[in-house]
Order: C-alpha cells, then structure tokens, then sequence
C-alpha cells in the first residue's frame, strides 16, 4: 500500500483523536513545529526518517527534544500517535502523518494553509500582496487563508505562492528560465 495513503489514514485517526478531545489547535501548533524543524534540518530528517541504526525510542526522544528546549511538553496525543507509528514500524513517514494531519485539521475548521516566497517582502507588504491572496482564496473556496512568507532574493523579483498541491510561480527568475529554455530549444532546431 502506498506511503501517503497509510498516513493519511494515521493523521484521520490523530484528528479525530484531538477532537474528541477537543485540544486541537495545541496538537496542530506542536506538530507544525516539529514537521518544520524535521523539513528544514537535514541531519534531524535522517534521523527520525532514515535511520535503521538508531533504536526507534530514540528517534522518537528526538521529538521530545525539541519541546524540552523550550520547557514544555508534547501533548498525550502527539505522543500517542509517535507510540503508534514505533509499535507498527512506521515512524519514518512521520513527516507525511503530520502534514497530512495539519491539512485536515486546518481544513476542518475552515482554514487553508499557504506559503509565499518573495524576492523582497518590503516590496511585497507596500502591494499589499499577502492581503490580496487572502481575499483571493476566500472568494474562491471559502475558506480563511493563513500565509507563511519567506524572502529569497534568488527569484529576483515577483513571488511563489503555494497552497497544497498547487504552486503559482510569478517569479522573474522563472520568467527568465523560461526565456533561458525557449532559446535553448530553437537553437536545437536550427542546429
């Protein structure tokens, strides 16, 4: 069976785990955390997702960790669900267990997640951009649109937005690697 379907599922029964007992928002907040710091450490990705040689109750204090750090704690059904996903050998598709948790959470209380990526975020805030995706996404489903921006000056100018599996790429240096290909192309035909 495939990967993402199994932890669909796993994230299904951790929602309705949180709202039964009704602590969803703390639960999404903790595994938004820990999915983030999985996402952008390399080392911590190996380690909870890839590593045969560290004893999975290991990998799974590295969870613990990151909110020991902090002073708190993981909430009993963040742990529940990493117990689990030990007992049946499966804790290295944590990461898609709780992304596939925080889209069916956000979505079920009426929330879409995004990500927007622009060249310079002063340019962005003066066009009011995020404000416009905003409204954008909320005449299109109905749905209210929280947005995480990062700045990376390497697209020169324009944005990406990305809200689930879609992706708009209004970048100039897509733009540019558009033109860039096009040549690329023409000239394999002359040649």
């Amino acid at each position: 069976m495939d990967s993402w379907i199994i932890a669909s599922r796993y994230a299904t029964a951790l929602l309705r785990l949180v709202q039964e007992a009704g602590d969803g928002a703390e639960v999404a907040a903790q595994i938004e955390r820990i999915a983030h710091a999985v996402e952008d450490s390399p080392k911590l990705r190996k380690l909870v997702n890839e590593s045969h040689s560290v004893v999975p109750r290991r990998r799974a204090k590295v969870f613990e960790d990151i909110f020991a750090r902090e002073g708190s704690r993981l909430t009993p059904e963040v742990q529940a669900i990493i117990k689990l996903l030990i007992k049946n050998g499966r804790l290295d598709i944590t990461r898609w267990v709780f992304f596939s948790f925080l889209t069916q959470y956000y979505e079920s209380v009426g929330i879409r997640k995004g990500r927007l990526t622009v060249a310079d975020a002063e340019a962005a805030r003066k066009a009011d951009l995020e404000n416009k995706l905003v409204q954008e996404v909320k005449k299109c489903t109905g749905l209210d649109l929280i947005i995480e921006t990062k700045e990376d000056p390497s697209l020169i100018g324009g944005f990406v937005f990305e809200i689930d599996d879609c992706r708009l790429d209004a970048s100039v240096f897509q733009q540019i690697d558009s033109i860039r290909k096009h040549f690329i192309e023409k000239n394999r035909t002359l040649a």
